[in-house]
């Protein structure tokens, strides 16, 4: 009766592109839709690594329907995003930047 119960209760899916209620007695090996991939957020562009899929609204975004089918699951997922080359770039700069204002002390003392 327990064992019963438990398969029954709602539980949400936490691979990225589901996020679906399931519950573990309807839990087949093709029940849950999800992306195997990081999600894009570039400027205003925003889709999955996966399958390629773009666009450039959030609401259709959270439409694009994952590329990969397997069970739902209430493990997390690691949801790490794709990180641009701009953004790399930048923060580069910027560390170098900075690297380049720093003096000795003997270099500071020169200036005096």
């Amino acid at each position: 009766l327990e064992r019963e119960k438990m398969e029954g209760e709602q539980k949400r899916c936490k691979r990225p592109g589901c996020g679906k209620m399931f519950s573990e007695a309807a839990n087949d090996g093709t029940s849950c839709k999800f992306h195997s991939g990081k999600p894009i957020f570039h400027d205003i562009k925003k889709g999955w690594e996966c399958c390629g899929k773009v666009c450039y609204d959030w609401d259709e975004f959270q439409k694009i329907e994952g590329c990969c089918i397997g069970q739902h699951t209430t493990e997390v997922q690691d949801t790490e995003f794709w990180k641009s080359s701009t953004v790399n770039n930048a923060q580069n700069a910027i560390q170098k930047e900075e690297m380049a204002k720093i003096k000795t002390a003997a270099d500071f003392n020169k200036e005096q």
